[in-house]
């Protein structure tokens, strides 16, 4: 029989696992290269950034939540030290040269909307930078690209970086997303484990089968190239 704490944890654990696989699975799929046409480029770096940004943002709320729990008193012993083993992995994962980034943004530009981190961020802001208002009849394929120079370019340059070309940007989020990719790693790596130490051997009735699904090819798609589309395109009405 599980304790609460086991139920929990392992509710727990399967919820972020899947939002996280989830979020991971819509980057991949948003992952168009930059072409050198800038218009073209800010909305591929504008659509990539948010789900990066909503990505990371909640591999962060996992980590805090199992930083929580590590200073909670009156755990099961099963939970308390698969939170315990947990935390001491995490140390070695902020040691990553990509963890500082992904932190110090996350506050201004990831979680929130600050007016205070606009204001520090205006120095930092490329005197080249995009600050067209693109329009178009569907709300949806507009876009306005100083609000990404100004938000979270300038914040990874106030970082200290200095994110001149678009190369570099994309570098920079290179490494972004390699740090997630990592951390993404970890959570399924703990989520195994808690399976493991919390229900292997209680269902003793329950046991691993392959099975075989059919899915409609429309629901499919490989991981390269890339493929969520950037722009929509109107739909005609249907007639009569």
């Amino acid at each position: 029989m599980l304790s609460e704490d086991q139920q929990a944890l392992f509710g727990l654990v399967n919820y972020a696992a899947s939002e996280l696989n989830a979020l991971q699975r819509v980057y991949i799929g948003l992952s168009h290269s930059v072409v050198s046409e800038p218009w073209l480029d800010a909305t591929i770096l504008i659509q990539r950034n948010s789900i990066l940004r909503v990505w990371s943002a909640k591999i962060f709320e996992f980590f805090d939540c199992i930083e929580q729990l590590v200073n909670k008193k009156g755990l099961d012993a099963v939970v308390r030290n698969l939170v315990d083993e947990a935390e001491r992995e995490l140390v070695q994962l902020r040691a990553d040269d990509g963890y500082a980034l992904v932190r110090n943004v996350r506050h201004e530009a990831t979680n929130h909307f600050s007016f205070k981190a606009a204001k520090k961020n205006l120095p930092y802001l490329a005197d080249h930078a995009d600050c067209n208002l693109y329009l178009h009849e569907l709300d949806g394929n507009s876009y306005y690209p100083m609000g990404e120079e100004l938000m979270f370019i300038a914040r990874l340059n106030r970082h200290g970086a200095n994110l001149s070309s678009k190369e570099e940007k994309a570098k920079a989020l290179d490494d972004w997303m390699e740090w997630n990719f990592k951390a993404n790693a970890w959570v399924r790596k703990f989520h195994l484990a808690v399976f493991k130490r919390v229900l292997d051997g209680q269902v003793p009735d329950r046991f691993a089968r392959e099975t075989w699904k059919w899915v409609d090819p429309v629901l499919v798609a490989d991981t390269s190239p890339p493929t969520a589309p950037l722009f929509l395109r109107k739909t005609a009405p249907c007639s009569a």
